[in-house]
Parts: C-alpha cells; sequence; structure tokens
C-alpha cells in the first residue's frame, strides 16, 4: 500500500463526508438539523458502505473470482427475501428480527453459490447464471408477496427494496454499527488467511493455515454484514463490486489493505451517492434512491468488466 494512495483515499473520503454533511433547506436550525437528520444518515452510509464493500473484497477471495458480488450473486437478493417473509408474518417485530432474518436469507443464498465452487471449478458464466436464477426466485416470492398483503404493505416493501438511507433512531444504527464491526473484525482477522488461500489449500496446510476454517469464518461474516445492511437498507447494489475490482487494480491483492481501503471508498461512494440523490430532489420533486444510482452506475461498469474479463 503506497503512502499516495493511502492520502488520496482520506482527502477522497474527508470530501466526500463533508459534501454529505451538508444542511437542506429545512426550516429547522442547522444544528438541530444536522443532529436529528444528517448524523444518522451519514453514520449509516458509512456503515452501508464499509459493509459491502468489505462483502465484495470476501465473495472475491472466496470464488477466487474478480466479478463476484453479493448483490451479482443472490446473496443480497437471498437477505432482501428472509427480511419480506418476516415482515410480513409477524406484526411489529423487534429490531433485531429483520436483521436475523435477512441474516439466514443470505447465508442461504451464499451456501448455494460456494458450495458450487467447493465441488468443482466451475466457470465464472455457470457463478453468475446461479446468481442470476437465486435472484429471480427472490424476486418472484417477493412480487408474490406484495400481491398478497395491503396496498400500502406492498408500497412499503416495493420503497424499501430499492435501497434508501432511511434515518433511523441512534440506537437502530448502533445494532447495526455492532454487526457490521464484528463482521469486518472477523474478515480483517482472515485476511492472512485469504492471501494464502490463494496459493491453493495445499499450501496453506503447509503454511499452517486451515482452509475450512478461513471459509467458514469469512462465509459467516459476509452474511452477517450482508444481512444487516440489506435488513436496514434494502438493496443498495454494485457497491461491492466496483470498488473492490478498482481498489484492487491499484492497491494490490493483498486482503488487508484491500479491506481496508476498498471499505474507504466504497463509504465515500455511498455518501456521495446519498448527496446527489437529495441534490435532485428540487429536479425530480422525489429523492431519488441511493439504490437506484448505485445501479445506474454499476451495471455499464459490470458489463464492461465481463467483457474484458479473460477468466471463463
Amino acid at each position: 500500500m503506497t503512502r499516495a494512495i493511502v492520502t488520496v483515499t482520506v482527502l477522497c473520503s474527508a470530501i466526500a463526508f463533508a459534501a454529505a454533511s451538508g444542511t437542506d433547506g429545512f426550516s429547522l436550525p442547522p444544528d438541530d438539523l444536522f443532529w436529528s437528520l444528517r448524523a444518522p444518515r451519514l453514520i449509516l452510509g458509512l456503515l452501508v458502505g464499509v459493509a459491502l464493500a468489505s462483502a465484495g473484497v470476501a465473495s472475491q477471495a472466496l470464488l477466487q473470482n474478480p466479478l463476484a458480488d453479493p448483490y451479482v450473486l443472490g446473496v443480497s437478493g437471498g437477505a432482501a427475501l428472509g427480511a419480506v417473509i418476516l415482515g410480513v408474518l409477524v406484526n411489529d417485530p423487534p429490531p433485531f428480527a429483520p436483521i436475523a432474518a435477512a441474516m439466514v436469507g443470505a447465508a442461504t443464498a451464499a451456501a448455494l453459490v460456494f458450495s458450487r465452487r467447493s465441488r468443482a471449478q466451475i466457470s465464472v458464466t455457470s457463478l453468475l447464471l446461479t446468481g442470476v436464477v437465486f435472484n429471480a426466485f427472490a424476486a418472484a416470492v417477493i412480487t408474490l408477496v406484495k400481491t398478497l398483503v395491503s396496498a400500502q404493505k406492498a408500497q412499503e416493501i416495493l420503497f424499501w427494496l430499492m435501497g434508501q438511507l432511511t434515518v433511523y433512531e441512534y440506537s437502530y444504527i448502533g445494532l447495526l454499527a455492532a454487526i457490521v464491526l464484528v463482521g469486518l473484525g472477523a474478515l480483517l482477522a482472515s485476511a492472512r488467511g485469504l492471501d494464502v488461500l490463494v496459493q491453493g489449500d495445499d499450501v496453506a496446510q503447509t503454511l499452517g493455515v486451515d482452509p475450512a476454517r478461513v471459509r467458514t469464518r469469512v462465509y459467516v461474516a459476509l452474511s452477517l454484514v450482508v444481512g444487516g445492511v440489506v435488513a436496514v437498507t434494502g438493496l443498495i447494489g454494485f457497491v461491492g463490486l466496483v470498488i473492490p475490482h478498482v481498489v484492487r487494480a491499484r492497491a494490490g491483492s493483498r486482503h488487508l489493505p484491500l479491506f481496508i481501503l476498498a471499505s474507504a471508498w466504497a463509504a465515500a461512494l455511498v455518501l456521495v451517492a446519498d448527496a446527489l440523490c437529495r441534490l435532485l430532489f428540487q429536479s425530480f420533486a422525489t429523492e431519488l434512491p441511493v439504490g437506484v444510482l448505485t445501479a445506474f452506475i454499476g451495471a455499464p461498469y459490470f458489463m464492461w468488466a465481463l467483457r474484458r474479463s479473460t477468466i471463463s
């Protein structure tokens, strides 16, 4: 990790944080506006960026594929499915329940993809198709649920699925922060193991690294952070694909600096995207979902990366 990369990362993150901290045209005093509306949203944006980037790095490490991402592979879709089903079955669930349900959904989807990778060295196309199929299944179930609930409930589900940095109480954000920090800590602790696994399981065992233990810990941590974020914000896609992919090209493939730098850049991206969505409010008379803007950025990038990839 060069000093120049770190310096640029810190400066860009600071600029993004300052831009996202700007107050809106509300009648509240600036201090009240910041602490009641802006600060919770800033913290949430930071957590979302860190969680999605770390999950993206972890997905790419587990599958040894730079095009892997929780959103593309269906892990985020599985988390959304779990949270939606719980929301329909349980009226007014406690704060931890949707997060737990989303984690179960994320773990189920991740197990589907990762188990295929462990049985054989299948192609990137097969992995992506697995994610597409699972996403289609999850979308179909969610659509069915929306047709069975009230119009108001269906609208709430649709609005949430678009990916929003909604203002929550600090206690709820604190719960998400604890989940993300625990998951990130587990991933950082697994960084050396992931570096060794790139050389193969036999080499890893020779160097004293247990491949199964590393993969299990990373798999659980990935499901933890993806489930927590999706339960709170809905689907904010492609952040975990674009940022790790770009950072790896410039900072190398060692996972410890990759986790740190990708998290910082992803947090900056989410904050800037949220600020742009608020700035566009005057043009559209409504606030665009952050997930829509990240999809506009990420989907073309993914297609470009897929076309130029030499991975079969």
